[in-house]
C-alpha cells in the first residue's frame, strides 16, 4: 500500500524540505518573540518596535509563500497518488478472470473507483503524509520548549499521550460507519444505473412513483449512514476538544506556578504559550488522522484485494499442435444455480462446423463461454489440441477464438471501431466484414458512415442492428474458431437465412452456432448438430441425418 505513497520521490521530499522550512521559521519567529517581548518590557524603545515590526512582516511573507508552495505540492501529491490507484485499480480488474469480475455488479466497481478511492486517499495517503509532517512540527517544538524549561516540556509531552489514545475509543465504530457508507454508495450507484438502464419500462408502464420511490430509500439509507459516521466524528471531534483545552489550561496553571518561582522570563511564557498551540495542534492533528486510517481498514481491504491480486500462474510459450477441442466430463455450476452443465463430453473438429440448439436457460451460452475460456469449468476439464484450458490462461486461448455474444455490447465509439476493436486500420478487411453482415445499408444511413459514434447510451440500434455489428466484429478478428452466440436470435426469417447462409460460407475455420431455431436449408449443412437440454447433451447427430431426429425437429421453423 505505502508504495503510492513513495512513488513519486522527488515530490515527497520537496513537501518535506518544505514542512522542514516551515517549522524552522515558526520557531525562529518564537525565538524573535521572546526576544521581542524581553527587549520591549526593559528598554521600551519605539525603534526596536520599527525594528522587530519590519522583521515580523518579512516573516510573514516568507511564512505564507511557503504555505502557498506547500499547499500546492500537496494537492498535486495527493492527486497523483489518487490517479494511480485509480490506474492500477482498473489494470488488475481487467486482468482478472471474466467470471470474477462478472460476480459482482458493475456498479460495485463504479463505486469503488469514484467514492471509495477519495475516501482511501483522503482517509489514509493524506492522513499519513498529515502525520509526517505533524511530527516534524512536533518534535521541532518539543526541542525549543525543552530549551525554555524542561519541566514544562516534559508535562505536555506527558498530556500529549491523552491525544494518540482517544483515536482507540472510536477505532471500530468509525471503521464500521465509514465501511457502511461505501456500501449504501454502492447501493446507490446500483440503483440508479438499474432504473436509467430500464427507463424504457418505466416511461412505458408509468412506474415513475415507484422509481422515484426505490431511489429514495436507498438515499435515505445513505443520508441515515453518513449521519451516523458524522456524529461519531462530532463526538469523537468534541472529546478531542475537550483535552486540548483542558491541557492548555493546565498548561497555564503550570506557567503561573513557575512564574510564582520566578523561574521564568515574559519572553519564555509568551513563547510557552505560542509553542503550545504550535505544539498540541500537530498532536491534535495526529490522533485525527489515526482514526482517520483506522476508518478506511475495511474500504483498503477491498480495495486493494483487486490490486494485489496475483496473476495466476500459467503455462508460457506452449506448443498447440492442433486447435480440436474436447471436453471431458466438463459440468458448470454459477454461484447461485447449480448444474447448468452436466456430464458434457464432446471432440469439436478443427475445420469443422457445429450447430447447438435448445430453449433458453438449457446451458447453451454457457458452454461457449466455456470454449471461449471466460469461465472455468467446475467439474472436468477442456482441451485445445491436447492442452489444458486451465494451464495456458485466457490469453493464449483468445488468439484462436472469435466469439459473438448473445449479451451485445457496443462501445462508445465509432462504428468502424466497434467493428476494429483493436483498431487496425485495415479498410479492406472492415469493409468485407460490413459486406458480409450486411451493414451497409444502415451505414449509409448515419451522418458520418462508419466514422459515426455510437454507444449503449445513446439507443439508436436496433437489436438486430447491434447483433450485426457484433458479428462482423468476431469476423474482423479473423481467428481460426468462430464461436456464434444467437446472433439471428433479434432478425427476421429472410435476414436469418441470409446470415445462416454467410456463418455456413466462412471456410477454412471451426464454426460452433448456438440457436433456438434453424432452417431447414441450412441445417444439413453443419457437420455436427447437437441439442442440450437441462444442461446435459440429448443429441448428437450427423447433419446430414439431424432433420430425421425428434429432438432437432422442435427447432426446425
Amino acid at each position: 500500500m505505502l508504495k503510492y505513497f513513495f512513488e513519486n520521490k522527488k515530490n515527497f521530499l520537496i513537501l518535506l524540505s518544505l514542512k522542514i522550512l516551515s517549522t524552522i521559521i515558526l520557531l525562529y519567529f518564537n525565538i524573535l518573540l521572546r526576544d521581542f517581548i524581553n527587549t520591549i518590557v526593559v528598554e521600551s524603545d519605539f525603534k526596536c518596535l520599527a525594528k522587530y515590526g519590519s522583521i515580523f512582516g518579512v516573516y510573514l511573507v516568507v511564512l505564507c509563500t511557503i504555505s502557498l508552495l506547500g499547499n500546492l505540492y500537496t494537492t498535486r501529491y495527493m492527486n497523483a497518488v489518487v490517479y494511480r490507484l485509480k490506474r492500477d485499480y482498473f489494470e488488475k480488474l481487467i486482468e482478472k478472470d471474466y467470471s470474477k469480475i462478472v460476480s459482482k455488479d458493475s456498479a460495485y466497481y463504479i463505486s469503488t473507483l469514484t467514492n471509495d478511492v477519495n475516501i482511501i486517499g483522503s482517509g489514509y495517503y493524506s492522513s499519513i503524509l498529515t502525520i509526517i509532517t505533524s511530527v516534524i512540527t512536533l518534535i521541532c517544538s518539543f526541542v525549543y520548549i525543552i530549551s525554555i524549561n524542561w519541566k514544562v516540556a516534559l508535562f505536555i509531552s506527558c498530556g500529549s499521550i491523552l491525544f494518540l489514545i482517544s483515536p482507540l475509543i472510536v477505532k471500530k465504530k468509525v471503521d464500521l460507519a465509514t465501511m457502511n457508507i461505501s456500501e449504501a454508495n454502492k447501493e446507490y450507484v446500483s440503483g440508479i444505473k438499474n432504473i436509467l438502464q430500464g427507463i424504457n419500462i418505466i416511461k412505458i408502464y408509468g412506474a415513475e412513483k415507484i422509481a422515484r420511490n426505490s431511489v429514495d430509500k436507498i438515499n435515505k439509507t445513505v443520508y441515515d449512514k453518513i449521519i451516523k459516521a458524522s456524529d461519531i466524528n462530532i463526538y469523537a471531534g468534541t472529546l478531542v476538544n475537550f483535552l486540548l483545552n483542558f491541557l492548555k489550561i493546565a498548561v497555564l496553571i503550570i506557567v503561573a506556578y513557575f512564574i510564582i518561582l520566578n523561574s521564568l522570563d515574559i519572553g519564555a511564557i509568551t513563547s510557552i504559550f505560542v509553542l503550545t498551540g504550535t505544539f498540541y495542534t500537530p498532536i491534535n492533528n495526529i490522533g485525527n488522522q489515526i482514526s482517520n486510517i483506522f476508518s478506511t481498514k475495511q474500504i483498503r481491504k477491498e480495495f486493494f484485494s483487486i490490486i494485489l491480486i496475483k496473476d495466476r500462474k500459467v503455462r508460457q510459450n506452449i506448443k498447440i499442435n492442433n486447435l480440436d477441442l474436447k471436453l471431458q466430463d466438463v459440468g458448470f455450476d454459477y454461484q447461485n444455480k447449480k448444474n447448468v452443465l452436466k456430464n458434457i463430453n464432446i471432440e469439436i473438429g478443427n475445420n469443422k462446423k457445429y450447430l447447438i440448439l435448445g430453449e433458453s436457460g438449457g446451458g447453451k451460452s454457457t458452454l461457449l463461454k466455456l470454449l471461449a475460456g471466460l469461465h472455468q469449468p467446475t467439474k472436468g476439464r477442456i482441451l485445445i489440441g491436447d492442452v489444458d484450458y486451465s494451464t495456458i490462461g485466457f490469453e493464449a486461448i483468445n488468439k484462436f477464438i472469435s466469439y459473438s455474444q448473445q449479451e451485445t455490447y457496443l462501445l462508445n465509439d465509432s462504428i468502424k471501431h466497434n467493428i476494429d476493436v483493436l483498431q487496425e486500420d485495415n479498410e479492406k478487411k472492415l469493409n468485407n466484414c460490413i459486406n458480409k453482415c450486411q451493414l451497409q445499408d444502415f451505414i449509409k444511413r448515419q451522418t458520418n458512415g462508419v466514422e459515426t459514434i455510437i454507444g449503449e447510451e445513446l439507443n439508436k440500434i436496433s437489436e438486430g442492428e447491434k447483433l450485426r455489428i457484433n458479428l462482423a466484429r468476431a469476423l474482423f478478428k479473423d481467428s481460426q474458431i468462430l464461436l456464434l452466440d444467437e446472433v439471428t436470435a433479434a432478425l427476421d426469417t429472410a435476414k436469418t437465412l441470409e446470415i445462416e447462409k454467410l456463418i455456413l460460407s466462412v471456410s477454412g475455420k471451426t464454426i460452433v452456432n448456438v440457436s433456438h431455431k434453424i432452417s431447414p436449408s441450412t441445417i444439413t449443412k453443419y457437420d455436427v448438430v447437437l441439442v442440450i437440454e437441462g444442461g446435459e447433451i440429448v443429441a448428437n447427430v450427423d447433419g446430414l441425418n439431424a432433420k430425421e431426429n425428434d429432438l432437432v425437429k422442435k427447432y426446425i421453423f
